[in-house]
């Protein structure tokens, strides 16, 4: 079989796996899954989540150093859960389960796909974190939501992976290939995070982020703030997939109310406080 024939099976088969509801989707491990639960429950009671979350170390141990990081300190030192998920809140601890989760399923990897893998996280990473930081600029939208937003918009680029490389000898790098990832990313991850039971306002970014069709000049919502964080940490580090301003992306600076020229410099302040929260690997 030509490089040709194996990429346009590859391509019919992703196609044939959305449309027949046939993709195979990772499952979010089951203690992310019981936090999850938990944290949207508005029964349940601190004990329950302090207890559901005691039961895994690592997160534990994140929760704590967040809720001891440089954007709380002046309210003094804490040593326990219940005093962190007091301090940070619940959104923020959504946040921090969820790069926990993404962790847990993607890390370690091996082979050809790790390094695209690396890069996919490390890009989720800085997006989440200008994304925060540019709505931290807005009086109405939710820093904790946007940080959460830029976590997974680019989360359906795994599922394909594991796809592609089942066939040994495709570059990645490959124009239908990379163009294929490109373009069903978003459907994809959409359908990934309706099965771990995201929020429509989260899932409606993962969806969007690539294309957005608006004209109008209204209130910015959070697939705004992720267009502009994923333009701008483009055109800064120069990596992973590009995002290139086009001529309908300037309503999107209107509603938000930053100049189409803003760089990384324009939200430094939040930035690295968003860098407490989610710190490099």
């Amino acid at each position: 079989m030509d490089n040709q024939t194996t990429i346009d099976k590859i391509i019919q088969e992703v196609e044939s796996a959305i449309t027949l509801d046939h993709l195979i989707l990772p499952s979010a491990p089951d203690s992310i899954v019981r936090i999850r639960q938990l944290l949207d429950d508005p029964d349940t009671s601190n004990t329950q989540l302090v207890q559901a979350i005691s039961s895994d170390a690592a997160l534990t141990a994140r929760i704590l150093k967040v809720s001891n990081s440089a954007s709380y300190v002046s309210r003094g030192k804490i040593d326990n859960l219940t005093d962190a998920i007091s301090r940070i809140g619940l959104k923020l601890i959504k946040v921090l389960v969820t790069n926990h989760a993404m962790m847990q399923i993607f890390y370690p990897q091996h082979g050809k796909t790790s390094l695209l893998i690396q890069k996919v996280y490390e890009h989720s990473i800085e997006v989440a974190r200008l994304s925060y930081a540019i709505a931290s600029t807005t009086k109405y939208l939710s820093v904790d939501d946007a940080l959460l937003a830029g976590l997974v918009h680019d989360i359906g680029y795994l599922p394909l992976l594991q796809i592609v490389t089942k066939y040994n000898g495709i570059a990645l790098d490959n124009k239908k290939i990379n163009s294929l990832m490109i373009n069903e990313h978003p459907r994809i991850g959409a359908i990934l995070l309706r099965k771990w039971n995201f929020p429509d306002n989260i899932i409606d970014v993962v969806e969007n982020h690539e294309h957005i069709t608006r004209t109008d000049t209204g209130n910015a919502d959070l697939t705004d703030v992720v267009r502009v964080a994923d333009m701008i940490m483009a055109a800064d580090r120069k990596q992973f997939e590009p995002h290139i301003a086009r001529a309908e992306d300037i309503n999107t600076y209107i509603r938000l109310a930053i100049r189409p020229e803003c760089n990384m410099d324009d939200f430094s302040e939040y930035y690295e406080k968003a860098k407490t929260i989610l710190p490099d690997l």
